[in-house]
């Protein structure tokens, strides 16, 4: 699926380096409109501003679903209402990105501590998390300046994988999951993986079974400590994989159908 605010290009038939190529260009276009402090005359052009609705993974509050309540505009999308925890809206208006549960959903109302997202049933249908009042992982968009804790996530989920295990060692806790048979080879050993919108490092991958390590404060800090055998999560693959592969194979078929 795509994200409520995102639109991912599916056309094999454009060149990726010349899109890139402009990218760059644009985005060096508008670099020097805010060196010179001429940002109204050079707007960030819009497929930059769409490569740059990014989020790090790093996970800024815990949030609950309160309410869902079907739209009454005749169309079958819900309008989810979440408590923010210590996200904190000030800076928040209509239009802005959240990832909850590692999904971009769009804000289109805010009330004292509360913001609300519409999601569509193909949203719904993909994701786990988004479908009941519960905890939800909350992170605004970056913006440029910000410093990447994490690594780069778009928010658009590629696939939702299965917990196998989720043992005690010590404080910690191991948690092994097994990802759609599709994603089996953008997962590897040592590096970046989304899970419920939290950037984790895997520690090891056995086909489409890959393990992770989870220390205390990921634990307290997120929804990923309720977890156990059978749950079922949001995953994203590295973002890097995912380009590398199409510019390697520009004619290739999606790998997933979910992403």
């Amino acid at each position: 699926f795509q994200a409520e605010d995102g639109i991912r290009d599916r056309s094999p038939s454009r060149g990726l380096g010349d899109v890139y190529k402009r990218q760059i260009a644009d985005l060096a276009f508008w670099s020097a409109g805010q060196h010179f402090n001429v940002v109204e005359s050079c707007p960030l052009p819009a497929p930059i501003r769409l490569i740059f609705n990014m989020f790090s993974g790093i996970i800024a509050a815990l949030g609950h679903i309160t309410e869902l309540t079907p739209r009454n505009d005749g169309t079958p999308t819900v309008r989810l209402s979440i408590e923010a925890g210590q996200l904190g809206l000030d800076d928040v208006t209509l239009g802005d990105s959240i990832a909850c549960n590692g999904v971009c959903l769009t804000v289109v109302d805010t009330r004292k501590n509360s913001f609300f997202v519409d999601v569509s049933p193909e949203t719904l249908s993909c994701t786990i998390g988004l479908d009941a009042p519960g905890p939800v992982n909350l992170e605004k968009a970056l913006r440029l300046a910000d410093r990447l804790g994490g690594h780069l996530v778009s928010g658009h989920v590629d696939g939702v994988g299965e917990v196998l295990r989720f043992d005690p060692v010590g404080d910690n806790r191991l948690l092994e999951i097994r990802a759609p048979e599709a994603l089996a080879r953008y997962i590897a050993r040592k590096g970046s993986i989304t899970v419920n919108g939290v950037s984790l490092t895997t520690n090891r991958v056995n086909g489409a079974c890959f393990t992770i390590n989870l220390i205390p404060h990921t634990l307290e800090a997120t929804t990923l400590g309720h977890l156990k055998a059978g749950s079922r999560v949001n995953l994203e693959i590295d973002l890097i994989a995912r380009y590398v592969e199409r510019m390697l194979n520009p004619n290739a078929s999606d790998a997933s159908e979910a992403g």
